[in-house]
């Protein structure tokens, strides 16, 4: 009898909902949060929010304030069929409900002078979320993890804070809650101004830290030691909640590296940034690896050979070297290594503590040239006559035509043979033929002459012959 009533009544109050001429005229003046349902359709009923310290009640009248009568009634999202679920309240028959059963409250309230019924619906929670801890999960090279702890468990928080469609037969559940989570409005923060921390590091209750490395893509964890903040703006207007952990130790390393090669053509050094992802340059190349690693106490470079070369019998590994952080950040290879080849330079950054040993590493490719002279850079005319132009037989654009010979040998005969001057030498360093017999007696004559260029690159090819013989006229 008791089920068919109440199955009447919901069939009664729905009808009243689509409707839509039916007012609200249940009441909880003392909720410190009010809102409305989100229903798929028709009106919609109160929802109230009361904090923990507030003892939730509601109060319901005849929508004209005549004296009635009246039956409560709460929701229990167990029953089935849904038309089922409001369950008498037995011994509540006044307007006013006090409970400390949160969930949805259906009152049926009866007008003594003519029997008219009406039924209002309000879903009654309570905001007693607290914020217990900030604290260390898991403290890894490639990220550090937090643990918010919270009063009640943070996977039921949100399940506080619902309530059913009543204008569907599935009554499907809803979050009472703006942008449906608790914690959606929230500041995290890193009380050291050396970590920067992003928003998207929040994940209730894990808190993820970390960063990546542009040099390798790779991810670490903080590099600085630091304490952590967490406030959130409570969704109903209770105030902020913050906590905050305790100081916890950087175990990460990053790693960097910037390479530089010596440009210069004497004996001091001209160190050239090279910000190419693959710079190269001639043998022997003269490098300086300079470290930009963060937080780590030992420093180690390697550079791994050519796999042709390594194919033909070389070492895997053909200079490395190491250091402690705090004594120097560079290195300088030994130059004779760098002929002609693709070689990966390896750099390493190791930071030990009593939580784990971190290390980061990043690869960069350097090219050193194949032996190269480019023929047609070559003059086949020139006037040594002191007027500034074409006075030296010369290699032209020497620096980009010539590239990684070990060993440079040019000689010049006259048209009979006979030999009139000779260089041997570093060919970036020669200044040409000015045209006198070796370089430092009388005029030659004008006239034909023959040149012989004999040269090795650091790769081995030989350079001799061909195009690497010809004739040169002289005129004055």
């Amino acid at each position: 009898m008791r089920k068919s009533l109440v199955a009447s009544l919901i069939v009664l109050l729905i009808v009243a909902l689509q409707c839509g001429d039916i007012f609200s005229q249940v009441y909880a003046p003392d909720s410190d949060w009010a809102g409305l349902t989100e229903y798929s359709v028709g009106n919609q009923d109160s929802v109230y929010v009361f904090y923990v310290d507030n003892e939730p009640w509601l109060r319901a009248q005849f929508s004209d304030s005549s004296e009635s009568s009246y039956q409560w009634y709460k929701y229990d999202s167990n029953v089935n069929p849904t038309s089922n679920r409001f369950q008498l309240i037995t011994g509540q028959t006044d307007s006013l409900l006090i409970t400390t059963d949160l969930g949805g409250y259906m009152v049926e309230v009866n007008r003594e002078s003519d029997d008219s019924t009406e039924f209002y619906v309000a879903w009654v929670m309570v905001d007693d979320v607290h914020l217990e801890s900030l604290t260390l999960s898991n403290n890894t090279c490639q990220t550090l993890e937090l643990f918010l702890s919270t009063s009640p468990n943070s996977y039921d928080i949100n399940s506080k804070f619902t309530y059913f469609d009543l204008s569907t037969d599935a009554h499907h559940e809803k979050v009472a809650l703006p942008n449906r989570n608790y914690f959606s409005n929230h500041v995290f923060e890193s009380l050291n101004t050396l970590v920067e921390v992003t928003p998207t590091a929040v994940g209730i209750p894990y808190i993820d830290i970390e960063f990546e490395n542009e040099q390798n893509g790779k991810t670490y964890g903080p590099l600085f030691d630091a304490a952590y903040r967490l406030t959130v703006t409570n969704p109903f207007g209770r105030g902020d909640m913050i906590v905050e952990s305790d100081t916890i130790p950087a175990i990460a390393t990053k790693v960097g590296i910037d390479i530089y090669f010596n440009t210069s053509i004497d004996n001091l050094p001209v160190w050239d940034k090279q910000d190419e992802p693959e710079p190269n340059g001639e043998a022997l190349l003269e490098m300086k690896l300079e470290s930009t690693a963060e937080n780590a106490d030992s420093l180690f470079w390697n550079i791994i050979n050519d796999e042709l070369l390594f194919k033909k019998g070389a070492d895997s590994i053909v200079w490395r070297d190491k250091s402690r952080f705090d004594e120097r950040t560079e290195s300088f290879p030994s130059k004779e290594y760098m002929v002609p080849g693709l070689f990966e330079v390896e750099h390493v950054s190791k930071k030990t503590t009593s939580l784990a040993v971190c290390m980061d590493t990043i690869l960069r490719t350097v090219e050193v040239d194949t032996s190269f002279i480019n023929p047609e850079s070559i003059p086949n005319v020139f006037t040594p006559n002191n007027d500034g132009m074409n006075d030296f037989f010369t290699i032209k654009e020497i620096e980009t035509n010539v590239k990684s010979i070990k060993s440079f040998q040019i000689t010049i005969l006259s048209r009979w043979g006979n030999k009139v001057y000779k260089f041997s030498g570093n060919p970036k360093e020669w200044e040409g033929w000015n045209g006198k017999i070796n370089g430092d007696g009388k005029y030659a004559d004008e006239g034909v002459y023959f040149y012989v260029i004999e040269a090795v690159g650091w790769d081995g090819r030989r350079y001799k012959g061909g195009v690497y013989k010809g004739f040169l006229h002289l005129y004055r």
